[in-house]
């Protein structure tokens, strides 16, 4: 007869609800990082208008294309500070995320360790099952030999 443990379906259940966390954290990740890229991505526009703007300004331009530059930097900051608070809201999400992936996994590693220890004490037990076993067929042979 094999190793049974006791608590095999809650270990399973509390392994199912870590890898759950683990997805979700996966996810909020990406989500930062993908924030992350779209504000490099505005910063590098900005970057490219404005030097592009200020080599337009060695020659002739008119009134109104400085007004639309200036109305693209007004526009262009306010993505940019709208991003930079998404990446905020990004990161307080997946610092909760991670507050409750690390305990998950603790919860899942209780049962396991607990698996363990049943596992040894199963391994012990068969040993002295074993043991006993052997003893007898020393003495059961023993006894045969002197008569």
């Amino acid at each position: 007869m094999g190793f049974t443990f006791r608590y095999e379906a809650l270990l399973s259940y509390r392994e199912r609800i870590k890898e759950q966390a683990e997805i979700e954290m996966a996810r909020v990740r990406r989500r930062v990082r993908e924030a992350r890229d779209a504000l490099d991505l505005y910063r590098q526009s900005l970057a490219k208008t404005n030097t592009s703007f200020e080599s337009r300004l060695k020659t002739r331009i008119s009134s109104g294309e400085i007004e639309n530059h200036r109305d693209y930097l007004t526009g262009m900051g306010a993505k940019i500070k709208a991003q930079e608070r998404e990446i905020q809201k990004q990161k307080e999400i997946e610092k909760g995320k991670l507050e409750d992936l690390l305990t998950k996994t603790k919860q899942y590693k209780v049962i396991e360790k607990l698996k363990e220890k049943d596992y040894k004490k199963w391994q012990q037990k068969q040993l002295r099952e074993e043991q006993n076993r052997m003893n007898e067929v020393a003495v059961t042979r023993h006894g045969r030999v002197s008569l």
